[in-house]
């Protein structure tokens, strides 16, 4: 009788034992890139007609030469991300950005804005070939030379509808890191994402406006680290803007 009870049980354990892990995980991780993907579609746009115009010949403006990278707070510095991040072909992390610190008097963003801060970002060196894209859209592009070569980094910004009733930003960021070898425009995206639906992509190509091969601007790491910044966003900080306006009075916009 004893045995026959232990055979029973085995055989309902049997029959309710889950799938492999590997599948769950795996398909997971496609229904996510298959959302994530369609959010930066409705993203990006036509960022690829700013490459385009940028490499018709149209003059760019430099920049004074980015002789040491402005200090973050803390609260603008996502922690565990000191290992390097691994060459997947596409990966989603949860990272606590510190956004929930990055309170202030906020306005309306600008292309202008978005340049000033992202020259703050980036590792010291020569920017040039400044670009926006048209209407003010918050999508724009630079050029950085650290002594290795020139490269390019492009950053756009967006709002979609909130997660929920999530109308508060929050400090947790959702990242897809994506690594595309085949397309050198897009040899590695960065998308970040919070649950009032902001969101942040940076491209860091391995080529220039007209497919001219280039080293890589950013690593894995940084690409994160400046996207999941605070001062990120449709809305930004005030003084942020307003200097901006200052120093990028004048850049190239991209036509249609």
């Amino acid at each position: 009788m004893t045995e026959d009870l232990r055979a029973w049980f085995e055989a309902e354990l049997n029959a309710e034992r889950p799938p492999p892990l590997g599948d769950v995980v795996g398909t997971a991780i496609r229904d996510g890139r298959r959302l994530r993907r369609k959010r930066r579609l409705t993203l990006l746009g036509s960022i690829a007609a700013l490459i385009a115009v940028l490499g018709s010949g149209a003059v760019m403006l430099g920049d004074p030469l980015v002789t040491q990278r402005e200090a973050l707070s803390p609260q603008s510095v996502p922690p565990g991300t000191a290992a390097p991040i691994p060459a997947l072909e596409a990966r989603t992390l949860t990272i606590h950005s510190g956004t929930a610190g990055a309170v202030g008097s906020r306005t309306k963003a600008t292309s202008a804005a978005m340049l000033h801060l992202l020259t703050q970002l980036l590792p010291p060196g020569r920017t040039s070939h400044l670009g926006i894209a048209p209407d003010d859209d918050l999508r724009v592009q630079l050029y950085v030379d650290d002594g290795r070569g020139s490269a390019m980094v492009r950053v756009a910004v967006a709002k979609n509808s909130p997660f929920g009733d999530e109308s508060s930003r929050g400090g947790m960021a959702t990242v897809l890191i994506t690594h595309d070898p085949d397309n050198c425009l897009t040899a590695l995206t960065v998308d970040a994402e919070w649950p009032d639906g902001t969101l942040v992509e940076v491209d860091v190509p391995t080529c220039l406006a007209g497919a001219e091969p280039s080293r890589a601007a950013l690593t894995a790491d940084q690409a994160v680290m400046l996207a999941t910044d605070p001062r990120w966003g449709v809305t930004m900080d005030r003084q942020l803007v307003a200097e901006a306006a200052e120093r990028f009075d004048r850049v190239p916009v991209a036509a249609e």
